[in-house]
């Protein structure tokens, strides 16, 4: 009997040894490696992109301007993939061809700034404003308008315009063509912005000037007395103030050239709408020209016209109206590729994984005590049950001995 027991006593001990250790084992976290923080990085600009940083190309349209008419300049650009706000990139406009702008914005899609262009002579530069922080491989291009400096071309032949940018140079070409000359029979009218580089926008008094050029004497009119009449068209008033006759004749090229202003006397009527003026002669071989500002009125927009006529001892001369004048607006645009959250540095991913480290190795505790806890109580149980089977036998003995 006492090695039963025993014999008992022993399996129920193995049996408690492997129920105490299963539930760890089921419990136990499985062994791994430990994952890597995930990153995320910045996309780089292209290599075509950072090989063309700055200035990309310049183009000057229309390719044959009447030397006389003002001409777009339109540049294509990016910017180097290490700038910075208020990083510059600036351009070199050449002799031959003068901004008709003092500014402007650049803009994305989005309408976002992007950079501001400033013009200092024949200098156009671009500044990069803080877009650029969260922004890469930024590029695009501009356009503003230009005048041709006729002191500067070959009219009617390919005229070389290298424009530069730091170390670089960009080459196009145009070709300004002569005007025809004037016609000495007839009267012209035309404008022109007062200040080119506004165009009346900041400044709208006086933003236009308007001209009104007589045929030249002696014409078949007579070389008499000279009236003109002139009529200003919608959204503008005539400056009664800024009113004048010039003086000029014709170069070699059959162009008017003109070098003084009248002294004589003149007859004057003037109004917002309307300016008649009269002078009582013109010296043979000579053309006058009324000279008068308007200004804008407010809301107005362009086109911008006027009319006039010139009559000569009575007779009415042909008149040729001018093309209306409209603004020359610069323009810009760009677009770019957002930056990517930075990646974390590699103490910020020691310390992610340290926390993660220590969150497995918490939960691991945690297991580990529910199991031991599962184990010692179900050995109790078992030490239990086995006290009560070791009782019914010992009873049973005694029954039997009674027996």
């Amino acid at each position: 009997m006492t090695s039963s027991i025993l014999r008992l006593g022993a399996g129920i001990a193995a049996t408690a040894a492997i129920l105490f250790s299963a539930p760890a084992l089921a419990g136990a976290a499985p062994s791994a490696t430990p994952a890597s923080p995930t990153t995320s990085t910045s996309p780089s600009p292209s290599a075509s992109t950072a090989a063309t940083a700055g200035v990309r190309s310049v183009t000057v349209t229309p390719a044959k301007p009447a030397v006389t008419a003002p001409v777009t300049i339109t540049v294509s650009w990016c910017l180097p993939s290490t700038s910075t706000p208020g990083s510059k990139l600036a351009l070199t406009v050449p002799a031959q061809l003068v901004p008709l702008t003092r500014g402007f914005t650049l803009h994305d899609d989005a309408g976002d700034v992007v950079a501001s262009a400033t013009v200092t002579g024949n200098t156009v530069t671009l500044t990069a404003g803080s877009y650029v922080a969260d922004h890469d491989g930024v590029c695009g291009s501009v356009s503003f308008p230009a005048a041709i400096n006729s002191a500067h071309v070959t009219v009617n032949r390919p005229n070389t315009l290298v424009f530069g940018s730091g170390a670089r140079s960009v080459t196009t070409s145009f070709t300004p063509t002569e005007v025809v000359g004037a016609k000495t029979d007839e009267a012209i009218t035309y404008g022109i912005w007062t200040n080119p580089y506004d165009q009346g926008r900041t400044s709208p008094t006086d933003a236009l000037t308007w001209y009104l050029e007589s045929p030249v004497a002696p014409a078949p009119y007579g070389s008499g007395t000279v009236r003109f009449l002139d009529t200003a068209g919608r959204g503008q008033h005539l400056d009664c103030t800024k009113v004048h006759v010039e003086l000029g004749r014709l170069d070699r090229f059959h162009h008017f050239v003109f070098t003084e202003t009248y002294r004589g006397t003149t007859q004057t009527t003037c109004s917002a709408t309307t300016a008649s003026v009269r002078i009582p002669s013109l010296r043979s071989g000579t053309v006058a020209r009324l000279v008068i500002g308007s200004s804008i009125e407010a809301g107005a927009a362009t086109p911008f016209t006027n009319s006039g006529q010139v009559s000569l001892d009575g007779g009415s001369a042909p008149t040729v109206r001018s093309t209306d004048l409209v603004h020359y607006l610069p323009t810009g645009h760009a677009s770019a590729v957002p930056v990517a959250p930075t990646a974390p540095t590699s103490a910020t991913s020691a310390a992610a994984a340290a926390a993660a480290h220590g969150s497995r190795s918490e939960n691991a505790k945690a297991a580990s005590d529910d199991s031991h806890n599962g184990g010692l109580a179900l050995l109790i149980g078992l030490g239990v049950a086995a006290a009560i089977m070791v009782g019914v036998a010992l009873r049973s003995r005694r029954g039997g001995a009674t027996a």
